[in-house]
Formats: structure tokens, sequence, C-alpha cells
């Protein structure tokens, strides 16, 4: 069995242990975030899921009935759609949903592909920085 496909079923036990509806919204998310590009990977860390590309772009966490989407480098999105909320956070930014109604896929994709861009520049500056030549 391949590594990816138990990362991704230790995803699946994190939604199946929701109720429906937070189940729904989880897998849902999960679904938009991963149809991004095919070298998104998600995993458990801290006990919730993780999605990578180079390094951690967002997470997926269950709070009191609501779903959060965070972005690990938040700070850096644009938000000119107004949807990323600080809570007094150095960095992570979230969008929450309260229900299956509020899961907007353009919203998104939009979110998790400027992640991707973002997460894509900071492997370059690394890379610039210990002298390596960017792929």
């Amino acid at each position: 069995m391949k590594l990816s496909t138990i990362l991704v079923n230790n995803v699946d036990k994190y939604i199946e242990q929701q109720d429906l509806e937070i189940s729904l919204i989880v897998s849902t998310i999960r679904d938009i975030i991963l149809s991004c590009a095919i070298q998104i990977r998600g995993e458990i860390k801290h006990r919730i899921p993780f999605f990578s590309y180079h390094s951690n772009i967002c997470y997926i966490n269950v709070r009191n009935r609501v779903v959060d989407l965070g972005f690990v480098n938040g700070y850096l999105l644009s938000n000119h759609q107004g949807v990323l909320d600080e809570k007094d956070r150095k960095s992570v930014r979230t969008i929450t949903f309260k229900s299956i109604g509020d899961v907007n896929k353009g919203l998104i994709r939009e979110l998790v592909f400027e992640a991707i861009l973002i997460d894509e520049e900071k492997k370059k500056k690394h890379n610039r920085v210990d002298g390596s030549i960017p792929k």
C-alpha cells in the first residue's frame, strides 16, 4: 500500500468521525482542495487534515459545529474577496463554514490557487538562498 493512500485514508477517517452535515462540508472542501493540483497531498497533522503542495498550504478544522478552512500563510493572501479572518494570529487566516450552503467552490479554488503560487514562490526563494538552481 502506498504511503499517500494511507494518508488519504487518515483524512477519510477524520471525515467519517464527524456528524453527517459536518462530514459533508469537510469532504466537499477536501475534494475542492485536492482538485486544484495533483501535487496536493492531504494528511493528518496535529489531529486535523493538512494539505501540502511543497509545504503546508491549508488545513481543515472542525470546532463548535463549524468548519474552518485555514491558510498557513494566509497573511500573504490578497484577501481581495474580504472573507479571510485574522483572529489575532500572526500568519494564519481562516474562512468559516456553518453549512454546506456556505461552501463556494470558486472562492475556495481561488484561495487555494493563490496559496499554491505563494508556496511556489517560497520554494524558489529558498532554492536561491541555499544556492541550488530553481526548477
